[in-house]
């Protein structure tokens, strides 16, 4: 299901004040400009729920220490590790308490193999012996539009699930029961669509081709 957008509407739809103005025009309202804000606000939170996407991903280069804060824009990590070595396995709170301790009940330390997040901290075991540079791959929450930030790479690229997602907020603020069920089929169509696109930018447009299952015995492989 697809809704039309006029050219008007569409060529507003490149910055945050656009929206705003887009949404009150589709809406034929205008006396909605202390609430659209926060109805773009909750299309964001569905939208972070929703969408795992290539362009909600960022690489850093951290030093592993007893306790690291998660980055400000943290969502969840998608690889983390040494180069040159295995990645980190992530383990959950109560998995890493239970890791086994050094000499005398202090912390094990060596080169880190393991980690989790406990209270918006990473951690580390063995705890490392010295300076290490680990890459961390995680994904990012899509920043939330506003005065301060007038665009972000969701809005430039897909424009229409910011008006439909923030429509849907309003009519149902307004108990439009007729149109809610049209505008949550199109956004879902949407979003289903910036999914599928994700896809094709991670992997490409070809089909994905499993490896062939691996058999093992007892010092042979084969």
């Amino acid at each position: 299901m697809t809704l039309f957008i006029d050219a008007q509407q569409l060529s507003n739809l490149t910055n945050y004040t656009g929206l705003v103005t887009s949404v009150q025009r589709w809406l034929s309202r205008t006396d909605l400009q202390d609430d659209v804000p926060d109805f773009i606000r909750l299309a964001e939170a569905r939208f972070r729920r929703v969408l795992v996407m290539p362009d909600m991903e960022a690489t850093v280069t951290l030093t592993p220490t007893a306790s690291v804060p998660l980055p400000a824009d943290f969502d969840s990590i998608r690889a983390i590790g040494i180069p040159g070595y295995q990645p980190f396995d992530q383990v959950s709170p109560a998995d890493f308490s239970a890791l086994p301790l050094g000499a005398n009940g202090d912390p094990l330390t060596g080169q880190p193999t393991k980690m989790a997040i406990v209270s918006g901290q990473m951690l580390f075991w063995p705890a490392p012996d010295k300076a290490y540079a680990a890459n961390m791959t995680y994904r990012v929450n899509i920043p939330a539009l506003g005065p301060a930030l007038d665009s972000n790479w969701l809005l430039a690229k897909h424009p229409d699930v910011y008006l439909y997602g923030t429509i849907l907020q309003a009519e149902a603020y307004g108990w439009n029961d007729e149109r809610v069920p049209l505008i949550k089929a199109a956004l879902d169509e949407a979003l289903g669509e910036v999914m599928q696109a994700g896809t094709r930018q991670r992997y490409g447009a070809g089909p994905l081709a499993m490896k062939p299952p691996t058999h093992e015995r007892i010092g042979l492989r084969w």
